[in-house]
């Protein structure tokens, strides 16, 4: 029946791009160029936003087998306890997940802006002491708004730092833009933002005249087309390449990049190349 089944359907015309991104995913083989997940979460899941999710291997070590297979040479490391319950404890698995592996893991920081004091002291510690070169908030799981004062020392500290911020979300394009300009040495990084431009052209149009600001395209209900629609309005330039892994799949993540109709120059734009320096690799 299956076999009838597809016989009746016919192909879709979406171009597929013949070039290595793509050969290597056809194939199943690791990305052989130089990929950089700016978006990834080790250890366990400590029932942020009310579940208690349970990953198969979501281990530090489990994850960097993952990305020897898939191909990608560095990720950006925030603990899921620390977006949860605990970041302290959160922030210390990432610290050891960097001394343990300084080349393939970055560390970001997490701030919880309900505690702003131990906030600040996290900050120091493990950008200033130990290396961690990024900052990751979550102002929904830390049920407090991006604009809240709280937030506003986390901000002043990626400036003074010049440091990237990856968030769960910046509110709107409005407040993406009101931060960028209040804090224009640190970088923005909105998580799941390119899916979102297919809900709100706006984000776009905002994003290609903000230098410091990035988006990223980890999501489970992306389709296909939704990175060359946003590129083509926003700019190659403000796009990143992020997974969400373990929570989605790094796999798939990487082929909505690699299957893209976007030539292997825009590819490795996305992979690396928009945000190596920002993270100094």
């Amino acid at each position: 029946m299956f076999g009838t089944l597809w016989r009746h359907h016919a192909p879709h015309a979406h171009r597929h791009p013949r070039d290595v991104f793509a050969a290597n995913a056809i194939e199943g083989d690791p990305i052989e160029e130089f990929v950089i997940d700016v978006h990834s979460h080790p250890g366990p899941d400590s029932g942020h936003q009310g579940f208690n999710h349970h990953y198969l291997g979501g281990g530090v070590d489990d994850l960097l087998r993952v990305m020897d297979r898939t191909g990608v040479d560095v990720s950006c490391f925030s603990a899921h306890t620390a977006i949860g319950p605990d970041f302290v404890r959160g922030n210390a698995l990432v610290a050891g997940a960097v001394r343990a592996h300084p080349a393939r893991v970055v560390g970001f920081a997490v701030p919880n802006p309900n505690y702003p004091e131990l906030a600040k002291e996290e900050l120091i510690r493990r950008v200033d002491d130990q290396g961690f070169r990024g900052i990751k908030i979550h102002s929904t799981n830390h049920a407090y708004p991006i604009h809240g004062p709280n937030y506003a020392p986390v901000f002043e500290f990626a400036d003074d730092h010049r440091l990237p911020i990856l968030s769960h979300t910046f509110d709107s394009p409005a407040r993406l833009k009101e931060l960028a300009a209040r804090y224009p040495n640190a970088r923005f990084i909105w998580a799941h933002a390119i899916g979102a431009h297919v809900r709100d052209p706006d984000l776009a149009m905002t994003v290609r005249d903000l230098p410091n600001v990035f988006c990223e395209m980890a999501g489970s209900g992306n389709r296909r087309g939704q990175i060359e629609a946003f590129v083509r309005v926003a700019g190659i330039e403000s796009a990143v390449f992020g997974s969400d892994y373990p929570v989605l799949s790094q796999t798939w993540q990487l082929g909505n990049v690699a299957h893209a109709d976007l030539s292997e120059a825009e590819k490795r734009k996305i992979f690396s190349q928009n945000i190596r320096g920002v993270l100094g690799l």
